[in-house]
């Protein structure tokens, strides 16, 4: 089968989703209605068959067969995309949190009488470190002020002890459970790629756990 394109989206790569997305709801269909082929009609000739046992077991073979294309379709082109999908939105999450809590810190020095009626300009990162008590950042802030009735910026500084913060546990947590979720809904990687191989799976699960109601 030619490749037509190196893509994740390529034709090769979404013929394969598609055709297992289609054995497996074929076979979910037919064991969660109590199917049962009897007869096949070809052509308006009704053929009766002595074993339409056999007819399910070439869908599993399909099924078989069209999820190991699809596994060799993900690996050509969409391995490790999920992945770098959720390094590169935990990244994104977990500064965001740690501007919010930059800017609640600076809110209090600038309430100040020296720094009255300034501005937060900007947060930045300039140490990431580790020490006794665990992994904390640093940051620097910029504020904007007319203290003396004429705009001029003000680089602040971070003190070494004052501006540490350690992000806890709770706080880690609640950072994977928002990468995960907008990964997962507000993203394709997850639907695209994954979804397809966790349908797959839902067949044979299905099969067995309602064996003893067929």
């Amino acid at each position: 089968m030619a490749e037509e394109d190196s893509g994740d989206e390529s034709t090769s790569f979404i013929r394969q989703r598609r055709d297992l997305f289609a054995v497996t709801s074929v076979l979910l269909i037919v064991r969660l209605s109590h199917a049962h082929f009897e007869e096949v009609s070809m052509q308006g000739i009704g053929l009766k068959m002595d074993r339409p046992e056999v007819l399910m077991w070439g869908l599993w073979l399909l099924w078989g067969y069209w999820l190991l294309r699809y596994i060799q379709a993900y690996n050509e082109h969409a391995r490790g995309k999920v992945t770098s999908a959720f390094k590169s939105q935990h990244r994104t999450e977990f500064l965001d949190h740690i501007v919010r809590v930059a800017r609640r810190s600076m809110r209090h020095t600038i309430r100040t009488e020296k720094y009255r009626n300034a501005v937060i300009q900007s947060v930045s990162f300039p140490t990431e470190g580790h020490d006794e008590k665990g992994e904390y950042i640093m940051w620097t802030s910029e504020i904007r002020h007319n203290r003396d009735k004429a705009p001029r910026r003000v680089i602040l500084e971070t003190l070494p002890q004052q501006d540490k913060y350690y992000p806890g546990r709770l706080t880690r947590l609640l950072v994977v459970l928002r990468t995960v979720f907008r990964v997962t809904f507000a993203r394709m990687p997850v639907t695209q790629y994954w979804l397809p191989l966790i349908y797959a799976a839902t067949a044979p699960i299905v099969w067995v756990a309602t064996r003893q109601h067929c």
